[in-house]
């Protein structure tokens, strides 16, 4: 199965100023499915308060066909053969070397986690932290 992460914390200034303090540093997560494909995308808090502007986000850079059905919390993709496999929260502790994933989506329920352990093989932000994926 092909996956693909689409990191827009590691782009942030936040991200590598909490990195470098060895502090603590929150941000969300959408997992996106297909056939044959799990997409895992995240991002600052603070550009995403919402898990529906990181599925619009994604939508408006694939030009998937989508729109809001609640606004700020639900975006809808419409017939495509994505559709989102649930969020949650990443807590990355850089003092302890640990990433930790909780918490579920209000608007798509909770991540999928074999889905989520399968996207974290491949996600270059996890390399020297443990991974810890809370129930």
């Amino acid at each position: 199965m092909k996956t693909t992460v689409i990191d827009l914390l590691g782009e942030s200034k936040i991200f590598q100023e909490t990195k470098n303090h060895k502090a603590a540093l929150e941000c969300k997560f959408v997992l996106l499915s297909a056939i044959n494909e799990i997409i895992l995308l995240l991002g600052p808090l603070r550009e995403y308060p919402y898990h529906a502007k990181l599925v619009e986000y994604f939508c408006k850079q694939y030009a998937i066909p989508s729109g809001w059905e609640r606004c700020p919390d639900l975006y809808e993709i419409y017939g495509s053969p994505y559709r989102v496999s649930g969020g949650g929260w990443f807590r990355f502790d850089f003092g302890k070397s640990i990433i930790t994933a909780k918490g579920n989506s209000t608007a798509y329920g909770r991540f999928h986690s074999q889905k989520l352990k399968d996207a974290l093989d491949t996600a270059q932000f996890v390399n020297g932290l443990q991974v810890e994926i809370k129930d």
